[in-house]
């Protein structure tokens, strides 16, 4: 089965403010979690954008979720982390006219960067992204919501619910490190190099133009993998 990059335009920062409130309450008892069901019910309810989504990875409809989703899963983070996801959803975006990802050819764009000296850390990072365990780093440091273990369990159970992938996110200043890099190595290579004819260059300049769609709306990414 083949496993599919999608990318889509993504603000860390909002997406945080908005599970922010559920830092302590959803996460701490069952009237929080609660509050955070009929939340994320409400925006699929309203969002034909968050129901595709839902359908696109999972085979989600209203029915499945209400007798697959416990309403009493407050102790469980898998149930939890669905419910973020919803919210998450809506937080996707796309760039009129530009489909983003890497389709199937992430894996040959992992090897592609390694030729042009790139960390395969460094490459995971383009490919993937950050983990939503990494999301609330800064939260404490700023003083804006406690840095709740109980969330970044429930975060951390966000890429399982992807058949066979993950997900993962970049902020826009990593977006537009990123793209300078691709710019910059792309300018090492001759034109005539068959390099620049294979399959890696290929994705490479998917990657490029990715990036590139993110940079220009001043967005962050999310990659989903998913099969």
């Amino acid at each position: 089965m083949a496993i599919i990059h999608d990318a889509y335009l993504f603000n860390p920062d909002a997406f945080a403010a908005t599970i922010a409130p559920y830092a302590v309450g959803a996460l701490q008892g069952m009237d929080g979690y609660q509050s955070l069901r009929e939340h994320a019910l409400r925006v699929y309810d309203e969002s034909p954008h968050v129901q595709e989504l839902a359908r696109r990875y999972g085979g989600w409809d209203r029915d499945a979720i209400l007798t697959q989703i416990r309403p009493d899963g407050s102790d469980d983070p898998e149930d939890t982390a669905f419910w973020l996801a919803i919210l998450l959803y809506a937080h996707l975006g796309q760039s009129e006219g530009e489909t983003l990802g890497l389709g199937e050819g992430w894996r040959v764009l992992a090897d592609a960067l390694v030729s042009f000296g790139w960390s395969r850390r460094k490459s995971d990072l383009l490919i993937r992204g950050h983990s939503f365990v990494e999301l609330p780093r800064g939260w404490s440091a700023e003083g804006a919501i406690p840095n709740s273990d109980r969330l970044v369990g429930a975060l951390g159970h966000i890429g399982g619910l992807f058949p066979s992938g993950s997900a993962g996110w970049l902020d826009i200043g990593e977006v537009r490190q990123l793209v300078a890099k691709l710019v910059g190595d792309g300018a090492k290579v001759p034109p005539s190099d068959a390099h620049i004819r294979s399959d890696g260059a290929k994705a490479y300049q998917a990657a490029r133009g990715m990036l590139a769609v993110a940079a220009g709306e001043g967005r962050g990414l999310c990659m989903i993998l998913s099969g």
